[in-house]
């Protein structure tokens, strides 16, 4: 039986060559200002000829197009590469390019399809970070060393719940607080980080860590420039007091629900550190102290003799369904005058964005879209891929029904179907919960992708 052998690659994944729309809010942002890169940092583990790769990237989504050139990139310099080996997660910032231009989940219709006048376009920032992944795994192939691993687990909070739910039932992300219509938040914080701690055999050296927490890098959201957000901030907390060479993968556990702006925690007269760049100071040296700290506190580890397993698969998931009524009236409300101003803008963004989608959906989408999802044994940790932005609830429910496995829930990676709301936030209604924000609902898709999670999950043991 061989030895667990491990290695590691990073590489800039910052688009150059001139300015770039940044994607992730509904206002246009252009810039060529870069505050710190974006990066890929891969990490590849093998024994007996398993092979499994993970890359955690500066991005807001690891959508298929991207994943698609990077295996076309690799089927022809990684030698014994099969797609099936390969994941790559998103870290969700709000400060680098459009991956992919979608055209079934817009807030802004068809308009949202459109590349903006003098920047680079999508494709070319799409094939630049591409590129830098391949750079990133190849490297990773250069180093491997036999390594052994060790798990901790951080009890912090990072990603806050940020759906509000009012006395009347209905719910609003960052909705209003001070007021006595508030009732509650919507579900709990996140839960703790992950951190997977990769050290060389021969002299136990620490070499990097897999870091999975439950929060999104938007700290730094409304920015005009390019940053890492707080992953820029953990790198260089980590490597300062550990060394240039420790490489940080950074991945997101479910948190479409949550975000790191604190909510009904916040501190009378420090709401101004809730958003920005101060946020990402604090919450990235926050959670750099404690990837330090946590080396000593070490639960379980896993040595040369741990089992590696390598699971990949495509599933099938329904997309939302709409009803004919809904459909008509979705019709209707798009030939309206009455719903657009003067200048042809829709008066209420969210009653346009439902009526284009459920209207696209009957007439130009398949009744079903299929996705990859990605898992990795390692001894009794399982790591697997969420193809959303996941509220919490679907996470606790895969984790629960496997007990005695240590599940690193990824969000996020191999694709972006928007968000997976649960029935609860459907019905509270506002963002993240309607039609437009996501290809799943929650009795079809997310049901089945439960199911489906907890199969994989007990096939690979």
């Amino acid at each position: 039986m061989g030895k667990l052998k491990a290695g590691w690659g990073q590489a800039d994944i910052t688009p150059r060559g001139g300015p770039i729309s940044l994607c992730g809010q509904f206002e246009t942002r252009i810039t060529s200002e870069i505050l710190d890169p974006m990066l890929a940092v891969a990490l590849i583990l093998e024994k007996d000829g398993v092979r499994s790769i993970w890359v955690g990237c500066d991005i807001i989504s690891a959508y298929d197009v991207l994943t698609a050139e990077v295996e076309t990139l690799l089927l022809d310099r990684l030698p014994g590469f099969e797609p099936d080996q390969l994941t790559i997660a998103g870290t969700h910032i709000h400060t680098g390019p459009y991956i992919k231009r979608d055209n079934m989940l817009s807030l802004t219709g068809d308009e949202g399809q459109k590349e903006d006048p003098g920047t680079l376009s999508t494709a070319e920032c799409r094939r630049q970070i591409a590129a830098g992944i391949c750079q990133a795994v190849l490297m990773a192939r250069q180093n491997m060393e036999e390594s052994e691993l060790s798990l901790s687990v951080a009890h912090i909070i990072t990603g806050v719940n940020r759906r509000v739910v009012y006395r009347d039932g209905s719910a609003r992300m960052y909705g209003q607080l001070d007021t006595d219509a508030f009732s509650h938040m919507e579900s709990r914080d996140g839960g703790p980080s992950q951190f997977l701690y990769v050290h060389r055999l021969s002299d136990s050296a620490l070499t990097g860590v897999v870091c999975n927490v439950p929060c999104t890098a938007q700290c730094d959201e409304m920015a005009d420039y390019v940053t890492a957000d707080y992953w820029g901030v953990v790198r260089g907390h980590v490597q300062s007091g550990l060394g240039d060479h420790v490489r940080i993968l950074p991945l997101c556990r479910a948190a479409g629900d949550l975000s790191p702006h604190p909510m009904v925690d916040r501190i009378a007269g420090f709401d101004s550190t809730r958003w920005g760049r101060q946020r990402s100071l604090d919450l990235g040296c926050w959670i750099a102290e404690n990837i330090v700290s946590h080396q000593n506190r070490i639960l379980r580890r896993y040595g040369g003799d741990a089992v590696l397993r390598q699971y990949g698969t495509r599933i099938s998931l329904p997309l939302w369904q709409v009803t004919e009524q809904e459909y008509q009236d979705a019709c209707k409300y798009l030939v309206d005058p009455a719903n657009f101003d003067d200048a042809g803008k829709p008066r209420d963004a969210f009653g346009y964005a439902n009526a284009w989608t459920r209207k696209k959906r009957v007439e130009e989408h398949p009744a079903h879209y299929e996705v990859d999802v990605r898992a990795t044994r390692i001894g009794d940790i399982a790591f697997l891929t969420l193809p959303f932005e996941a509220y919490i609830e679907y996470a606790d429910r895969i984790r629960m029904a496997v007990p005695g496995m240590v599940v690193f829930d990824v969000q996020l990676a191999c694709d972006c179907l928007g968000y997976l709301p649960t029935r609860n936030a459907v019905q509270g209604g506002h963002y993240s919960a309607n039609i437009f924000n996501g290809l799943c609902s929650p009795e079809e898709g997310g049901e089945i992708f439960v199911e489906e999670s907890i199969r994989i999950l007990r096939e690979l043991f």
